[in-house]
């Protein structure tokens, strides 16, 4: 049933009399009407707002259906937009229905909730008010000469995009400036340290066979190195000398990376949630590395690096424009990056690799690493053998978010909703929904301070907490993620050596403190400004942070030591200085990008594990692809099969669906 409005003379609709409605395609409709022309021409020579009146296609969100609508006094033929079509008289079924029972006069925009403010939230709320501001520009152009005080060709109002933190330590402000000697202080380890994009970074698998062999050989390593430590510390040897001295203070050997503790994946005290998300990854990660050879690795890493290189053409893009503004115009970039190998035959499988995925790149002796890099000289080993990719990007990755989410505000009026009280602490479905292309209020969410926001769509992008949140929503097989817990520490050093990377800001040079990014025994050495350089790297499988906040680990006191062979000069360069990072990691090392078809209206933009900075840009575009698709009713039969990044490269949809689990 439908609510046939009578028009007065004055073109101005109310609802005094209602008739049932016929609903078919527009181009059906047509050929209907001009049969049927004879019997409106009398009617509308004495209604001419109630005669046969063709709507053009609005085109507008989150769909539209062509109609014929066939009354005692009028005629209307063309398509409509969902939210402008109102199916009861009933208010209260109104108000339960959502957008598609709306009065013209009040129409409810369709909603959309992403779940997450870090870099993985922003981008995508970036990315998808972007398309939906490009598509609302078409539309208006096709309804510019359409009579807009007609209800019929009245535009809903746009679609309202809201950001939820969903850890509330993520919104923790900090103080001090990473271009002072003076370093900042917060609580939260978001994006904050996170400095390298490098398309490098993601050629490195980590679901192959020879990782579990690592990981088991690493977790071994690490649990002997601090028995040892607690032994020579009861023997009453402090570390100084050589006999209380790990292996791994010395510099002879590259230092373990991995590390698995399973009681604290799966004992008494961690929750069922918890456990279950463990199972799930395990699970996919352990089939995934044991059920395919290199090859197939090798097509997940050509994956990764065309998402990182599409990344990089989007960085390189935004950044002149985002650069012009005074609080964001320094953000570090640079460009080169050198990795670091103890044996030359590792240096040669690093430079065949670059090559192999379409990057340049060229082995270095040990004196040109130094002319780009005098800090290496300060290494405790050496020389060792020196890779060079010239195209590599750096930049500071909390000063682009913080940009981006700014261009949100301004720009499209995104909604950024944080701190203890707006933190994000449940999801649920309010409906079971069969028609994806009838949202209808599907979600309701809920914030720490008991407030409740009801959402035709939910885009996941929170971190480690996503799978939690997809087990709320009966989602939890789609994501089988798990934390691997890391380490960043961001070292000040109070140093004007000239460098030669440079940027001007405000008409004065600066630089970077590092010529040139370093990589070295599996851990990252960037800098983003004259007075820091970041450490990072480990991956621990130690549980949800709130458990695993206290298990030992080896990667702080490698990380200081590293840091102060690098810097002698370093302020900071303390076990205490460095930060836990949790990264959601992916069982096959690919990110969970778009729609979950079990879940109509639930996308996930999750699972980049260490290379949030060098993926999410991209991905952001293909979640944004795939959330405009639906919204704006295309069929799955018709819908393209890739998602078609801004550097015009393809990558399947089915790559990175949520569905492939």
């Amino acid at each position: 049933m439908f609510t046939s409005n009578k028009s007065n003379s004055n073109g101005n609709c109310n609802s005094n009399s209602n008739s049932n409605i016929m609903f078919v395609p527009p181009g059906l409709a047509l050929s209907l009407s001009t049969c049927l022309s004879s019997t409106v021409a009398a009617t509308s020579a004495s209604r001419p707002y109630g005669c046969a009146a063709f709507c053009p296609s609005l085109g507008t969100y989150p769909s539209r259906r062509g109609f014929l609508a066939l009354t005692a006094t009028q005629l209307t033929v063309g398509t409509m937009p969902f939210s402008s079509i109102n199916t009861t008289n009933n208010p209260q079924e109104k108000k339960q229905n959502g957008p598609l029972a709306t009065d013209d006069n009040n129409k409810d925009p369709v909603r959309i909730a992403i779940i997450g403010g870090g870099i993985a939230g922003i981008t995508a709320a970036q990315a998808i008010a972007n398309h939906l501001s490009s598509n609302r520009n078409i539309n208006s152009n096709i309804n510019s000469n359409n009579n807009n005080n007609n209800p019929l060709l009245r535009q809903p109002p746009p679609p309202e995009i809201v950001v939820f933190e969903a850890d509330a330590a993520a919104d923790t402000p900090f103080e001090g400036s990473f271009n002072t000697a003076q370093p900042p202080r917060w609580t939260a380890a978001t994006a904050r340290n996170a400095n390298s994009m490098v398309p490098g970074a993601a050629m490195h698998i980590m679901s192959q066979r020879s990782i579990l062999w690592q990981i088991a050989h690493d977790t071994v390593s690490e649990w002997a190195a601090l028995k040892y430590e607690q032994g020579m510390q009861w023997l009453g040897h402090d570390g100084d000398d050589d006999a209380g001295q790990l292996s791994i203070d010395k510099f002879e050997v590259p230092p373990p990376y991995f590390a698995f503790h399973v009681l604290q994946c799966v004992g008494p005290n961690v929750s069922w949630p918890q456990r279950r998300s463990f199972f799930t990854f395990f699970r996919q990660f352990v089939q995934t590395s044991l059920w395919t050879g290199p090859t197939e690795a090798d097509e997940r890493a050509k994956h990764i690096v065309q998402l990182a290189k599409a990344n990089r053409a989007i960085f390189l893009r935004d950044y002149q424009t985002l650069s012009k503004n005074k609080s964001s115009n320094d953000m570090g970039m640079g460009r080169g990056f050198i990795s670091l190998h103890r044996t030359l035959e590792k240096a040669k499988g690093a430079l065949h690799e670059a090559e192999q995925f379409g990057e340049r790149a060229e082995l270095l002796s040990w004196d040109q690493a130094l002319q780009f890099e005098p800090r290496l000289r300060n290494l405790p080993f050496g020389p060792i053998y020196a890779v060079h990719r010239p195209d590599d990007v750096t930049a500071n990755c909390l000063t682009y978010t913080q940009a981006l989410k700014q261009q949100c505000l301004d720009k499209w009026n995104v909604q950024f909703r944080g701190n203890t009280t707006g933190t994000v602490t449940s999801v649920e479905r309010t409906k079971p929904q069969v028609n994806n292309n009838n949202p209808s209020k599907r979600f309701r969410i809920t914030t720490a301070d008991g407030s409740r926001y009801e959402t035709d769509y939910v885009v996941l992008a929170a971190g480690i907490n996503t799978p939690l949140f997809a087990q709320q929503l009966d989602a939890g097989r789609y994501c089988p993620t798990y934390p691997l817990r890391g380490y960043s520490m961001t070292l000040y050093v109070n140093d004007e050596t000239i460098g030669k990377v440079k940027l001007k800001a405000e008409q004065k040079e600066k630089h970077n403190l590092l010529h040139r990014p370093i990589s070295v025994d599996q851990m990252y050495c960037t800098s983003v400004s004259p007075h820091m350089a970041r450490l990072a790297g480990y991956g621990e499988l130690v549980g949800y942070r709130e458990a695993a906040t206290h298990v030992p680990s080896v990667g702080p006191r490698v990380m200081a030591r590293y840091g102060q062979a690098i810097f002698p000069q370093a302020i900071n360069a303390r076990e205490d200085s460095a930060v836990q990072c949790f990264r959601p990691f992916s069982p096959d090392d690919l990110p969970l990008v778009g729609k979950v078809t079990a879940v109509p209206g639930l996308y996930l933009h999750h699972g980049h594990g260490t290379l949030g900075w060098t993926l999410c840009l991209a991905t952001a575009e293909c979640v944004a692809q795939a959330l405009v698709d639906d919204m704006q009713g295309i069929e799955e039969s018709k819908k393209k099969t890739t998602f078609v990044l801004p550097d015009q490269t393809h990558i399947a949809r089915s790559v990175l669906s949520p569905d492939r689990f």
